[in-house]
C-alpha cells in the first residue's frame, strides 16, 4: 500500500471557552472523492490529515515513508506548507509533492523555480485531478503530460501547464467528507473543539476585482442537493460543532432553495443548540429578500455582508 498524507494546517481560532481548529475541509473533500474508487482503496492508505502547525521536524519524525503528500494552500498556511514540503523532499526525495489551492498561481513560469521541491501544481477544483494523479501513479511510469488541470516541470521541455480540467458540472458525484466518514478518526483521536466549512453551492457569476470567487470562476453557480445540505447540518449539530463558515459565495441567490436550507438550519439549532454561530457570505446583489433571510437567522448570524468594491472614486474608475 502507498502512503498518502494530506496537509491543510490552520490556526486555532476563537477565544475564552471557545477556541477551535478547523476541520480540513478541502483535503477532506478531495479524499472523500478519491476513496470512492476501488483501485484507490486497494492501493493507497490515508495515513493522516495534518491540520496542526506542528514543528516541521516533529511532523517528519512521525511520518512513515510518504509516497504522496498533497497540500491545500491559502495565504495563512502556504509558508508553513513550503517549509514542510521542503523538509519532506529532503528526507524522502522520491515522495510526490502536490500543491493545490488559491496560492498556486495561474502563471507558473517562476513558481517551480522558486519551489523546486514541488512536483505538481493543481489548478482550480481538484477532486477529478487528484484522483487522476493517484491512478497514474500506479502505472510503471508516471506520465503527467495528459493530466488536465496541472502544471509541472518536464525533464526536457521545462515548465508545462496542461489545459484546464474545466469546472465540475455535476456536484452530485462528489461525496460529502462529513457524511462519508473522512473526519471520523480525526474527531475520535483529537480532544479539540472544531469549526466547520459548509458549502451548498460552488461558483460565482460576478467578476468583482477584490474577490477570489469571481476572479477564479465567474461562471455558473452549481448546487449540491438540498438533501445533502440538510444532512450535513445535522452531522454538524450531532458532533457539537459550534462555529460554521458558509463557503457559498452568494447564499440567498437561489431564493426558494436557500430559504429552505435556512429554515432547516433554524430548526436544527432549535433542536440541538448547534451550531452556536454561523458566518454567511450573502448574495452580492443584496435586496429585501436577502435582508429578510438574514433577519431570520440573525439569532446566530450577526449582521449582513455588503459587497462594495471600493469607496474610492479613483479605484472604481480604474476598475
Amino acid at each position: 500500500m502507498k502512503n498518502i498524507y494530506l496537509v491543510q494546517p490552520n490556526y486555532k481560532g476563537g477565544s475564552g471557552k471557545f477556541s477551535a481548529y478547523w476541520l480540513p475541509y478541502s483535503v477532506g473533500s478531495i479524499w472523500a472523492y478519491a476513496k470512492e474508487n476501488e483501485k484507490i482503496r486497494e492501493n493507497y492508505i490515508l495515513k493522516d490529515l495534518l491540520f496542526l502547525r506542528d514543528d516541521v521536524d516533529d511532523v517528519i519524525s512521525r511520518m512513515e515513508h510518504p509516497d504522496i503528500v498533497g497540500f491545500s494552500n491559502y495565504i495563512w498556511n502556504t509558508n508553513y506548507n513550503r517549509s514542510l514540503a521542503r523538509a519532506i523532499k529532503s528526507r524522502w526525495p522520491d515522495t510526490l509533492i502536490i500543491f493545490g489551492g488559491p496560492e498556486v498561481p495561474d502563471n507558473v513560469e517562476t513558481f517551480f523555480e522558486k519551489n523546486p521541491f514541488i512536483d505538481i501544481g493543481v489548478h482550480q477544483e481538484a477532486e477529478h485531478t487528484f484522483l487522476t494523479i493517484l491512478l497514474k501513479k500506479l502505472e510503471s511510469r508516471l506520465d503527467l503530460t495528459d493530466i488536465p488541470g496541472i502544471s509541472f516541470v518536464h525533464p526536457r521541455n521545462g515548465v508545462i501547464k496542461n489545459p484546464s480540467v474545466g469546472r465540475i458540472k455535476d456536484l452530485e458525484e462528489l461525496p460529502s467528507p462529513y457524511l462519508s466518514g473522512v473526519f471520523d478518526d480525526l474527531l475520535a483521536n483529537h480532544d479539540s473543539q472544531w469549526s466547520a466549512t459548509y458549502e451548498t453551492n460552488r461558483g460565482c457569476p460576478y467578476k468583482c476585482h477584490f474577490c477570489d470567487w469571481g476572479s477564479a470562476t465567474f461562471t455558473k453557480v452549481r448546487k449540491f442537493s438540498t438533501e445533502r445540505a440538510k444532512r450535513e447540518l445535522e452531522w454538524i449539530a450531532d458532533h457539537k460543532i459550534e462555529y460554521v463558515f458558509f463557503a457559498d459565495a452568494n447564499f440567498g441567490i437561489f431564493k426558494s432553495r436557500d430559504s429552505e436550507i435556512a429554515d432547516n438550519l433554524i430548526q436544527v439549532v432549535k433542536n440541538t443548540g448547534y451550531p452556536r454561530t454561523i458566518n454567511i457570505q450573502w448574495a452580492k446583489n443584496s435586496n429585501k429578500d436577502i435582508v429578510e433571510l438574514a433577519s431570520r437567522v440573525g439569532f446566530i448570524q450577526k449582521g449582513i455582508t455588503l459587497s462594495v468594491q471600493s469607496m474610492s472614486e479613483n479605484v472604481l474608475s480604474a476598475i
